[in-house]
């Protein structure tokens, strides 16, 4: 059985993917996945899956044998030309195209993927300071660069009233804003899954190092369109 996948939310750039392209194992998107479908006639044409999805969406399940494989590379999907499948059911799922860095290589892969990305700081394009990562001591001194990192991580916990930080919490930041006459920056924890204000007397230690900065993917799919473009390290599986 397959589900298709439609991408409509991606992810800019990758420093970088795991696999390469070979005949064996392919990596066009899914939108070029080409099949013949048994139930036509043999002379007919192959089909992308987004005509199959037009053409067959209501009449299924078919049979369809694969000219054109597919490859994701980081959910392990992988379908070759003159693989057989039966076709149940279609889905419409969000996904990432994945670029890697400088390159024009591009791969799908669903946004409810268990990859582990890190979402790094590189506001000059210095790959390499990126994987060092910048140290900020406060809030304030987050808020003087003038291209905000997309995710820091806290290194010390901080509490001011009702509004604290825990350590090793990834912060997603979202934009800078006043807040009862005071300046800061509206942040998104991604482990109490909730918005805080925390203002530029917040001081903090936080870190863009990629360790510090290491999310699921599916963590972030939610906030993947307001965070774009974005430079990610994609780990190991």
């Amino acid at each position: 059985e397959m589900i298709s996948s439609s991408p409509n939310l991606g992810v800019k750039e990758s420093l970088q993917h795991n696999g390469t392209s070979s005949d064996n194992n392919p990596t066009t998107t899914p939108q070029t996945l080409i099949m013949k479908v048994a139930s036509a006639p043999s002379t007919g044409p192959a089909l992308t899956l987004s005509q199959f999805a037009t053409t067959f969406s209501t009449s299924l399940p078919q049979i369809v044998k694969l000219e054109g494989g597919y490859c994701d590379l980081f959910a392990d999907t992988v379908l070759r030309s003159g693989d057989i499948l039966k076709v149940a059911q279609m889905k419409d799922v969000s996904v990432a195209a994945v670029q890697e860095y400088g390159g024009h290589s591009t791969v799908l892969t669903s946004l409810s993927s268990k990859v582990r990305i890190s979402l790094l700081y590189a506001p000059d394009n210095n790959l390499n300071s990126a994987k060092e990562g910048t140290t900020f001591k406060s809030v304030r001194q987050l808020l003087q660069v003038k291209v905000l990192p997309k995710a820091v991580g806290v290194l010390v916990a901080w509490k001011n009233g009702d509004t604290f930080i825990d350590r090793y919490d990834v912060l997603i930041l979202k934009w800078k804003m006043k807040h009862m006459r005071k300046t800061g920056l509206l942040v998104f924890s991604t482990k109490y899954k909730m918005d805080l204000f925390l203002p530029e007397s917040c001081n903090s230690l936080f870190s863009t190092a990629p360790e510090m900065v290491t999310l699921l993917l599916p963590e972030v799919a939610s906030l993947i369109a307001a965070l774009l473009p974005l430079t990610v390290y994609i780990h190991n599986q």
